[in-house]
């Protein structure tokens, strides 16, 4: 249920063809490679430096970066 007083902020997209960030439901079959968490957590805070690197160099994007940058690379994230 919606709270009635929250706001909901103007988004941009943000289009770079030479990112992709893919999610797959395909986790649970057997023809997936399974990774384990240190695999996988590496593997997002690659794809978050690469997707990162592509923004616009703001003082509100830097901000953010950094912030987006640690928890990427944080198993407890």
């Amino acid at each position: 249920m919606r709270n009635p007083k929250s706001k909901t902020l103007n988004s941009k997209k943000i289009q770079n063809p030479n990112v992709s960030i893919r999610f797959s439901a395909s986790a649970g079959r057997q023809n997936s490679k399974q990774y384990d968490l240190e695999e996988r957590t590496l593997k997002f805070a690659k794809s978050v430096i690469k997707f990162v690197k592509t923004l616009p160099k703001t003082a509100v994007n830097n901000e953010i970066v950094k912030q987006l940058v640690r928890s990427a690379g944080s198993i407890g994230a």
